[in-house]
């Protein structure tokens, strides 16, 4: 039960890391997707996909640590 309960907060640490970290570099490097290609359904896809880009790096990181974290002793 103890990995269910784990594996659920990781997946929602995931999504709210990926949802801040995309805010914040989108603040950061001013991206504005419509303003750039100024179709609305074009740049909902594009914002989309960078918002995916973003998940899939912080999913990855988060997977590397916890295969480091598992190699630690415990003691």
């Amino acid at each position: 039960m103890l990995k269910i309960i784990q594996a659920f907060l990781i997946a929602v640490l995931t999504q709210i890391l990926a949802v801040f970290v995309f805010s914040i570099l989108a603040l950061v490097f001013n991206v504005d997707v419509y303003y750039a290609i100024s179709s609305i359904k074009l740049s909902f896809l594009v914002q989309n996909v960078l918002i995916i880009i973003v998940y899939l790096i912080i999913t990855i990181l988060i997977n590397q640590y916890f295969k480091s974290a598992y190699k630690l002793n415990y003691k």
